[in-house]
């Protein structure tokens, strides 16, 4: 789902988790109890919503039930945000222990 709106606007009034470590993406805590995995990213002029002119949004990429599940969602989409290729899934997996370890390390567990 994108949003055209700010981070800042998108998160007026609910819990949000913002940490420098896992920019581009921030954690929401939803009105239902559930959490939202959110990045906020720019929209080219041509975009097919953007109406000819580039526009903030805010894309929610999942909807896990947990705040583990959040940020095991941060993990997979920062290893698959790298740009890499990947060559065998023993080498994606890796790259996400790689990153698991230092969500780990933040979270203290």
């Amino acid at each position: 789902m994108i949003r055209y709106s700010t981070r800042e606007e998108f998160c007026q009034g609910q819990t949000s988790i913002f940490d420098e470590r896992i920019e581009p993406f921030f954690i929401v805590k939803g009105n239902s109890g559930e959490y939202l995995v959110c990045e906020e990213t720019t929209t080219s002029s041509d975009h097919h919503l953007s109406n000819g002119e580039d526009k903030t949004v805010v894309k929610v990429h999942s909807y896990p039930s947990t705040f583990n599940n959040a940020l095991r969602s941060i993990i997979h989409r920062k290893t698959l945000q790298e740009g890499e290729h990947y060559s065998s899934i023993n080498e994606y997996i890796e790259k996400f222990d790689s990153i698991m370890n230092n969500m780990r390390n933040l979270v203290g567990y």
